[in-house]
This record gives C-alpha cells, structure tokens and sequence, in this order.
C-alpha cells in the first residue's frame, strides 16, 4: 500500500512505498517540505513515487516540467503522477493542448509518467471522447473502503488502472494518510 503525504512525517522502515505531492496547485510551485521527506524516503530505500497537480493558471506546462525536474534531479523516483482535478479552463482543447504538453516536456526528462484522476473529474476537464493519453499508467479514485479494482468502469480511453485510491484522509499514527491499491499487472491498455 501506499499513502499520500499531507504533512511532514518520519518514514517507518514497515512501509511498502509512499507518493507525495511535490508540486501543488495551491501553492503554484514546488513545495520545498516534499524534498526532505523525499530524501528521508530515499534514505531509508523506500520507494517513492510522486504527485503533482499542474496549475493551469501558473504558467505553461513546460515551465512546470523544468521546475519539476529542477527539483528531482538528485532523487529516484519511479513515477509522476499528474492529477487531473480541480480548475482547469472551460475549454476542453486547451486542456487537451496543456497535459499532452506537461506529459511530453516530462517525458523529455526521461520521467515516466502517470494520470491520478477519478471518471467525472476526467469527463469535466478533458470530455468524455479524450483518449490520446490512455496509454500511461492511470491510478483512479474511488473512495468506498475497497481496494480490489473490481469496480473499475473504463473511461478515457483505460480499460484497467494501475492504482486505486480507495480511501481518503484516514487517521494514522498521528498522521492524515490516503489508502491505495497498486496493482501488478500494470497498464494494460495497448
């Protein structure tokens, strides 16, 4: 299992892999806390993977990657998720043009990336038609306590997730955490 980061905490040697998110939408830029937990994770050989939720108002997505990728040249990170909520534009197209071009400017990193989104989020920002990204890995939200992703309803273009999140801000050891499932066989959507 993994969890999202919301505030400062030790890493537990017990744990399988976290993710955080390293650049916030609120924030509209790198969040300078994420970095030290990303080298305490690294210290202790947890793999991390990490989040980010673009900010289509902060600027162009290439600047976002750049910033990014600034921030994460001393760590390994398996995946980036971009997180698909929150405000976007009204205008599909320009939303379609901004996350092919935070994906590809990523990718040009050589940074494997992901989609974290949840169905009606998808639909709202980017239509229900828009599939041209379907081949990342997509980690999908469903908040009802269960982590098998036997509920899955395809959209987007996905046929399966690679992740769930099941259930969100639970009280931990002190601590707000999210629930996920990862799943092993991956993205299986070409």
């Amino acid at each position: 299992f993994f969890f999202k980061q919301k505030t400062a905490y030790e890493i537990s040697l017990g744990l399988v892999g976290s993710e955080m998110c390293i650049r916030d939408r609120s924030i509209g830029k790198v969040d300078p806390n994420v970095l030290k937990n990303l080298e305490t994770a690294q210290k202790a050989q947890v793999p991390t993977d990490v989040y980010m939720a673009p900010c289509f108002f902060c600027g162009k997505p290439e600047q976002q990657a750049d910033e990014l990728a600034t921030a994460l040249k001393a760590y390994t990170i398996p995946t980036v998720w971009i997180s698909v909520e929150g405000s976007w534009s009204t205008d599909l197209s320009k939303n379609h043009a901004f996350l092919k071009d935070l994906v590809a400017a990523l990718k040009a990193k050589g940074m494997k990336v992901g989609i974290f989104t949840f169905a009606p989020s998808w639909e709202r920002l980017m239509g229900k038609s828009f599939s041209e990204l379907s081949d990342l890995p997509l980690w999908y939200v469903r908040w009802n306590s269960n982590p098998e992703a036997d509920d899955f309803l395809p959209f987007g273009g996905w046929k399966k997730p690679t992740a769930k999140q099941y259930h969100a801000s639970k009280k931990e050891c002190g601590i707000h955490v999210d629930f996920d499932s990862f799943y092993s066989q991956g993205n299986e959507n070409s």
